[in-house]
């Protein structure tokens, strides 16, 4: 099992609705924020208790699981932690220098959906609140040309 906490953002004080404001278009209201990733992805429980994962480079929302709970529990296969997490990307931008403080997440320079790759060179370390709302004014822009 992944040390969750090694790839994941504590949400106990973080303005989660402030967070998903404009993913809203997306994800709809049914949905609760489960983890926030250090890479700046939403991983939410619907309201069927599924996983759900928003990928904020993207801008792809999926179920990943019938279960949400298999994710806090440590019941999904390593490689869909793997995926989800993108543990090995977070660790070589930790090693590289590139250090998370509080209200922190890794953000890109150019979107992944805009030919960007998950490199460390791509990435930078963003106020989460910045993150989520460049992301998902730029996906919305995006998705409405």
């Amino acid at each position: 099992m992944y040390d969750l906490e090694a790839y994941t953002i504590p949400i106990h004080k973080i303005d989660l609705s402030r967070v998903v404001k404009n993913w809203q278009w997306l994800t709809g209201e049914n949905k609760t924020v489960i983890a926030l990733t250090k890479l700046g992805d939403i991983i939410f429980k619907d309201n069927q208790s599924r996983l759900v994962f928003l990928d904020t480079g993207k801008g792809k929302l999926e179920i990943i699981d019938d279960e949400y709970l298999n994710f806090t529990e440590g019941k999904l296969p390593n490689n869909t932690y793997e995926e989800i997490l993108l543990t090995m990307l977070v660790d070589k931008l930790h090693y590289s220098g590139k250090i998370l403080n509080r209200n922190q997440v890794y953000s890109y320079h150019i979107l992944p959906v805009l030919g960007g790759r998950y490199i460390v060179e791509n990435m930078y370390v963003r106020d989460l609140y910045e993150h989520y709302e460049a992301t998902g004014e730029a996906h919305l822009q995006l998705k409405m040309s």
